[in-house]
Formats: structure tokens, C-alpha cells, sequence
């Protein structure tokens, strides 16, 4: 038998794939499986910074405070809850407690529909803004989606975020056409 590897997310480039996260906190038979990745993960896109959380990641308050350590502006969690009233209470308050906490976006990617060994999933997928106030959430049906527009303006660091010298990036009084570090994404 092959020795148990990570858990991981990877991200799709132009010329290859790269892994950008893995996931910290095993649970159930996944430790039979995998090994736990080390640490959180940030993924730097277009001068953004992403905070990554695979599932079980997003039930750790202290996996969040260690990404607001590192500049996140979004917590992003890919997560699977059950349809139980239990569930649905985890799955509306792990990614808002984050973001109210950390005064983050908080962004939450789930499973709708059966998956495994879940005849039924929560769904919701949805955003929360800097605080914890829920901005839009998709339904529980399979097949439901969510927008929401995150953008800021180029070379703006979002008022949430801190000093943006202090996370290598020009702020919003930056001169016209300061370089913006982070044209590709890229694990920190």
C-alpha cells in the first residue's frame, strides 16, 4: 500500500497545475487515508489574498486565525454539511464567524445534493461580507448557484485588510500604475 498522502486543492495555470493547499484537519477514516498538510494556506490571485479551508479546516477557529495572521482579505472554505438542523447551523456559522471575527470576506463552496455516504447535503453555498452579515446563498437543490461581486479597485487593498505595506502591495493613494504584485496566483 502507497504511503497516505495529502488532501489537497490545486489550481489550474496555463502551462500546469499547482497544489496551493492542503488540508490540516483529518477526520473519520480520511486519517486511514491521507496525512494532514501543515499549515494553512494562502493563495495570492491578482493581488488578493485567498485564505484556504478544506472542510473539517473551516470547524477550527484557530485555522482562520492563523490565515488573518498571514493578510487573508477572503476566507474561502470547500466544505460538505449533512441536511440535519445540526448541520445547517455549522454550515451558517463556521464561514460567518470567521469573517465577523477576522473582518474577512467569508466565502463558502458546498456539496448540494447526494455525495458519499449522504443521501442529501446542505447546500448554501454563499458569501459573507467583513463582519459576518450574509450577502447572498444559494438554495439547497442541486444545480443552485450564488454570485457575488468581491472586487475592489486595482491596487486598493480592502479597508479590512491592514497595512498593505505591510503585505507587499501598494494601497488606494498608490501613484498610477504602481506594480501590483501577484499577476499569477502563488502559494505564501
Amino acid at each position: 500500500m502507497p504511503a497516505p498522502e495529502p488532501l489537497t486543492v490545486a489550481v489550474a495555470q496555463p502551462v500546469c497545475a499547482e497544489v496551493v493547499c492542503r488540508k490540516t484537519r483529518l477526520h473519520g477514516a480520511e486519517g486511514d487515508r491521507f496525512t494532514p498538510g501543515e499549515k494553512p494556506a494562502v493563495l495570492e490571485l491578482e493581488g488578493r489574498r485567498l485564505g484556504l479551508a478544506i472542510c473539517a479546516d473551516a470547524a477550527f477557529p484557530e485555522h482562520a486565525e492563523q490565515l488573518a495572521a498571514l493578510g487573508i482579505a477572503v476566507y474561502v472554505a470547500s466544505t460538505l454539511y449533512g441536511d440535519d438542523p445540526v448541520a445547517l447551523a455549522r454550515r451558517d456559522g463556521q464561514v460567518r464567524d470567521r469573517a465577523a471575527a477576522h473582518r474577512v470576506w467569508g466565502v463558502l463552496a458546498t456539496s448540494a445534493g447526494a455525495s458519499g455516504e449522504y443521501p442529501r447535503t446542505s447546500g448554501g453555498s454563499g458569501f459573507w461580507a467583513p463582519g459576518g452579515a450574509l450577502v447572498a446563498q444559494a438554495g439547497a437543490e442541486p444545480g443552485a448557484v450564488v454570485r457575488h461581486d468581491l472586487s475592489w479597485p486595482s491596487g486598493a487593498v480592502a479597508p479590512w485588510c491592514g497595512d498593505p505595506a505591510a503585505q507587499g502591495r501598494p494601497g488606494p493613494d498608490a501613484a498610477p500604475g504602481a506594480e501590483i504584485p501577484g499577476d499569477r496566483a502563488r502559494l505564501s
